[in-house]
């Protein structure tokens, strides 16, 4: 028996302590967090640094917005 179909998320999260980063895998992810990053968000590469009092807040926003996080 075959496992049930996963899509793959837009953004996925990493923590790293101090830090979460907050890295688009699709083009909606890329999309979403271009369009909705404040402008003075710090990026590493293409994810954006996010800080742990943030994090809860920033998958919400993404959730609410049709963007599949993991």
């Amino acid at each position: 028996m075959s496992a049930p179909y996963s899509p793959a998320p837009d953004l996925y999260v990493e923590n790293h302590g101090s830090l979460f980063l907050v890295r688009p895998v699709t083009r909606e992810g890329t999309e979403w967090l271009a369009d909705t990053a404040p402008d003075d968000a710090q990026f590493m590469g293409n994810a954006m640094a996010v800080e742990p009092r943030y994090i809860a807040g920033v998958i919400e926003a993404a959730q609410a917005n049709g963007i599949e996080v993991q």
